[in-house]
């Protein structure tokens, strides 16, 4: 294998492994959890681990289903005795998480997006005033897998309007919503892991409470156990992350409800000050784009690390000697780390000729080791530039050797599972829509400050029409506006098997 991922915001997804909220396990307020199925068995079959997570930790469990799977037997004939038989044993498998059930007794596989059936759905939702809503994938082939889905996320903007038709008081939360993929949604590519090593067991057994579920599952899959499907679909998301078990979400996006990662359950954060890397191109790369995120890391008492892959060493408008606007850049850029009391490793590769070599290779390997990191950050790799984009490539290139005690290195391996996020430069047209941010509102001044010691880059940056305070300010409140703060920085998620990025680490 050797060689070959808040305040997180109002908040925007791994595959990725979640820890909770700050330095404990998630929040200390007590949470409604919802669960909106198609089916009975869909709530242990995909998310049945997560509910139960949520519940060990005194959270209030909600589940409404759709349909009560009326047509869902291949032994019996009267569709009232199917809908009677699935909604008792619904009930049966929902004490494991205590929870409170809601039928809406749609006609199973006939389910509609309808005025009548959104209602329902809308009086559903406020009726369990929920914190975090879990539900199907919007890729699911399943009709009434797929329709749910739309019901849900149709609604979730009609949650606190007081004249919307429905019977339920108006929920003025911001509800985080998380979808989930299972083996038959070939398109769902996860974001975000909850660990459920411990709750598989009796997540199965709940499982196969549904009984009348067993000769029809056979028509499909073979087996007669549900827990089957359960346990090699768990499995096989926990290898991806390093678990025994795991289920796995997509966040849904849209403006004012952007998902919180931090209110997954996950494991407690490190006790000790976390340790954080930001690896960029040149001078003020690392400001610019992560500095109001690395400012808040530094007042919760982290470390912090800035590794420079080049000196910017012709990123001057005036006629100079490279190695003087290396020098000069350089004595900007430890002038600006003061403010965020880190450390600097620069790497000294020309500008604008940075490429990858196994030269350059073992001293990104080098400065990652040295910094001995929980969290790095780090360009785009869709970012055009290409002392960027090679940055990028370089430290992602770099991550499993990290433990590697063989690599080519001078600095002692880190054994740690790294969670590496790309921040978003805004002047990458094809950049991707950010999964994650950060509010930096009581940061920004601080870092435009950073970012103005820069002063180097005033003019080389007027050569391109950009105001210096327009280059950080204007991105910021952009997605401040996306997420509902004055400022904001956004960050996508490295994945790789055995790295899956814990959305929980962020500030």
């Amino acid at each position: 294998m050797n060689g070959t991922f808040v305040k997180a915001a109002c908040a925007a997804v791994l595959a990725a492994s979640i820890s909770a909220a700050s330095a404990a396990d998630s929040p200390q307020k007590k949470m409604n959890i919802l669960c909106v199925g198609a089916h009975p068995d869909d709530a242990e079959l995909n998310c049945g681990g997560t509910l139960l997570r949520y519940h060990k930790m005194g959270h209030k469990i909600f589940i409404v289903l759709t349909t009560s799977g009326n047509t869902g037997s291949n032994e019996m004939r009267d569709i009232k005795e199917i809908e009677r038989v699935r909604e008792a044993e619904m009930l049966a498998s929902a004490k494991t998480y205590d929870a409170q059930v809601r039928f809406l007794r749609a006609d199973d596989e006939r389910l509609l997006d309808s005025n009548e059936m959104r209602t329902k759905v809308l009086d559903a939702l406020r009726w369990a005033d929920p914190d975090v809503i879990f539900t199907h994938s919007p890729t699911d082939e399943s009709p009434d897998h797929r329709m749910t889905s739309k019901l849900v996320r149709s609604m979730i903007l009609s949650l606190p309007g007081i004249n919307q038709q429905s019977s339920e008081k108006p929920c003025t939360k911001k509800v985080s919503v998380f979808t989930w993929g299972n083996a038959k949604c070939i398109n769902f590519v996860p974001e975000v892991y909850v660990d459920i090593s411990d709750e598989l067991e009796a997540v199965c057994a709940a499982a196969n409470l549904h009984e009348s579920q067993k000769a029809w599952l056979k028509l499909f899959t073979g087996p007669k156990d549900l827990s089957i499907s359960k346990r090699a679909t768990a499995a096989h998301l926990g290898l991806q992350c390093g678990w025994k078990a795991a289920e796995a979400f997509k966040a849904f996006r849209i403006h004012g409800y952007m998902p919180n990662f931090r209110l997954l359950p996950g494991v407690n954060m490190p006790n000790r000050p976390l340790r954080v890397a930001a690896v960029g191109a040149h001078p003020d790369d690392i400001e610019q784009h992560v500095g109001g995120t690395l400012l808040k890391y530094k007042a919760m008492g982290a470390k912090v690390f800035f590794v420079l892959t080049t000196s910017g060493n012709t990123g001057s408008s005036s006629k100079m000697d490279p190695a003087e606007i290396g020098r000069i850049r350089e004595a900007e850029q430890l002038e600006s780390a003061k403010a965020y009391g880190a450390e600097v490793r620069f790497l000294r590769a020309d500008d604008e000729r940075l490429l990858d070599t196994n030269e350059m290779r073992t001293k990104v390997l080098d400065a990652l080791r040295w910094s001995d990191p929980d969290v790095i950050f780090t360009h785009s790799p869709t970012d055009e530039s290409p002392d960027h984009y090679m940055t990028s490539k370089l430290v992602r290139s770099m991550i499993l050797s990290l433990p590697g005690i063989n690599q080519q290195s001078n600095e002692k391996p880190c054994a740690k599972k790294v969670s590496v996020f790309t921040w978003e430069n805004d002047a990458c047209v094809g950049s991707p829509q950010p999964e994650v941010y950060v509010d930096i509102s009581d940061f920004m001044e601080q870092k435009l400050a950073t970012f103005r010691l820069h002063r180097s880059q005033v003019s080389y940056m007027n050569t391109f029409d950009i105001q210096i305070d327009d280059d950080v300010t204007v991105p910021d409140r952009f997605r401040g506006l996306q997420v509902g703060c004055k400022y904001a920085e956004c960050f996508n998620a490295f994945r790789i098997h055995g790295y899956m990025p814990n959305f929980g680490l962020l500030p």
